[in-house]
């Protein structure tokens, strides 16, 4: 399966639309938590990630300190910077072994 990713600034938001077979996700991220960054280094690679960290949590997760063990979080529908989302099929997503 191969799922598209796309990104374009838009003013004074990133407005990302991704999607695949079963599902197409619209999202608007601030561009405030962009214009400076950290980096992280994870398994030998160093990675680009927003400064303000715990602000940009919150807005994409909400309350992400407290797990969700239950399995019902779903990134199609649940993430906070979700503008449209329409899920063709609603078979649970496959975890990697």
């Amino acid at each position: 399966m191969l799922d598209c990713f796309m990104v374009k600034q838009d003013d004074d938001q990133y407005v990302c639309a991704y999607g695949g077979l079963n599902h197409y996700t619209k999202i608007n991220i601030p561009a405030r938590f962009y214009e400076k960054v950290d980096h992280l280094d994870f398994n030998g690679k160093q990675y680009s990630i927003p400064s303000n960290i715990e602000d940009y949590l919150t807005y994409r997760y909400g309350n992400w300190k407290v797990p969700i063990n239950d399995g019902s979080w779903d990134y199609r529908k649940d993430d906070g910077s979700i503008v449209y989302s329409q899920v063709v099929n609603d078979e649970k997503i496959s975890e990697s072994p």
